[in-house]
């Protein structure tokens, strides 16, 4: 394993920081490389337990779930678009902000018996909102 000098991440941190905040203050869209990580076609509760989801979607939501975390610690505020559903058995897109994904996704995790039906995860998720 090599180890990167800090100096050579300042160039990627560079390029995030304009995609993430606009010169004026108001909050920009996340990179659309960035939101393809997101949860944003799935919901994290296809990792319940009882979901019986596919194992391909079961490790695109957990690398999901990581990316959601990263990104909910260094820009909550940022925008990105997440696919709902809706009551015809399809999705819209909304607009929504990293922070208001996670929320959903909290809900999403959210046991019928109270509770989460992975705790470990939505405590994760909640320390970083």
């Amino acid at each position: 394993m090599s180890i990167r000098p800090v100096g050579a991440l300042v160039p990627a941190i560079a390029l995030l920081g304009p995609a993430c905040s606009g010169a004026d203050g108001e909050t920009e869209t996340l990179p659309q490389s960035v939101q393809d990580e997101f949860p944003l076609d799935l919901s994290l509760g296809n990792l319940c337990l009882g979901a019986e989801s596919p194992p391909h979607v079961l490790g695109q939501a957990a690398r999901s779930a990581e990316a959601l975390i990263r990104e909910l610690r260094a820009h909550p505020d940022a925008l990105v678009t997440k696919m709902l559903p809706i009551e015809s058995g399809g999705t819209t897109p909304e607009e929504m902000t990293v922070r208001e994904v996670a929320e959903f996704e909290l809900d999403a995790l959210e046991d019928p018996d109270g509770g989460y039906c992975l705790p470990e995860l939505a405590r994760r998720i909640e320390d970083a909102l």
